[in-house]
């Protein structure tokens, strides 16, 4: 197994920078691992250093700050509203053992035709804007939790298989990895009236209680993510995903989720909305 390193998304926080947001997959150490961010106007570069050395991260947010090491030209601050500028990230991400991987995303997707029609391209930045101002008004302060998939491996799992064996554990929160899940990201999504449902199992009667959130294009969010609403601090975990774009560029995220049980350990893991998010 090769670790590899994607680029999930790229979001643009006009006309404030980007969202920078990958994975690691195939992240088989324990211990520490490492991410550079470059961002160029093309492909090939050359690349101005953005952030060096960067841990306990998922993602970056590019502000468009001076570049540590800048080796264009483009010092100055980049004109995001710029509807035919390209640009381009790379990120490197270095194991525990030294192994290196990157990836190379466009800031926006090379379609011609779409670089072509104005338009469209300024409907989608408009529709990206309004949806966050209507979820100030319609929708409710909650926190993100991104599950870990890399990182220091918790005493709790086998060493042999990497299964957890005791999903009560408060080091990993029942995710394998120490720490659990990533630092609390605040952000606001409107959230459906829950459905109650009962099913007869050959363990028991269960009850069921799911929903519907739309959040944000950002974070990506993916299946075993939490989401905390800090009004009823209830707390929920994502089953599903489905993306709303316009000429590939996601608006918003519909999640489908399910209550999580009160009596869970993760009701014990502290959620402080009040910490400054360390991505922003």
């Amino acid at each position: 197994m090769v670790m590899a390193l994607n680029i999930k998304a790229i979001t643009g926080l006009y006309p404030r920078g980007f969202f920078i947001q990958w994975d690691v997959r195939e992240a088989t150490e324990s211990g520490e691992y490492k991410f550079d961010v470059y961002r160029s106007g093309s492909q090939s570069g050359p690349w101005d250093l953005l952030a060096s050395g960067l841990t306990d991260r998922y993602a970056y947010v590019d502000r468009f700050d001076a570049p540590f090491d800048a080796t264009t030209e483009a010092v100055l601050r980049p004109n995001q509203l710029n509807l035919f500028r390209y640009f381009v990230y790379r990120i490197v991400v270095t194991a525990p053992s030294g192994k290196t991987a990157e990836a190379v995303e466009d800031g926006h997707p090379r379609d011609e035709g779409a670089l072509n029609d104005l338009k469209m391209n300024q409907y989608q930045r408009k529709a990206l804007r309004d949806f966050r101002l209507s979820l100030k008004f319609n929708g409710t302060k909650c926190c993100i939790l991104k599950r870990r998939h890399w990182g220091v491996r918790c005493d709790c799992t086998d060493k042999k298989t990497r299964e957890i064996v005791r999903s009560s554990c408060k080091k990993c929160w029942g995710t394998g990895i120490v720490g659990g899940y990533w630092a609390p990201q605040l952000t606001y999504a409107r959230r459906n009236v829950s459905t109650n449902a009962s099913a007869v199992t050959p363990q028991g009667k269960s009850d069921t209680n799911d929903t519907k959130f739309w959040m944000p294009d950002y974070p990506s969010l993916e299946c075993d993510d939490v989401v905390v609403f800090l009004r009823d601090q209830s707390r929920w975990r994502i089953d599903q995903t489905v993306g709303t774009e316009i000429r590939l560029q996601q608006v918003h995220q519909v999640i489908s989720a399910q209550s999580i049980d009160r009596s869970h350990i993760l009701y014990s893991l502290p959620v402080d909305p009040d910490v400054e998010n360390p991505l922003l």
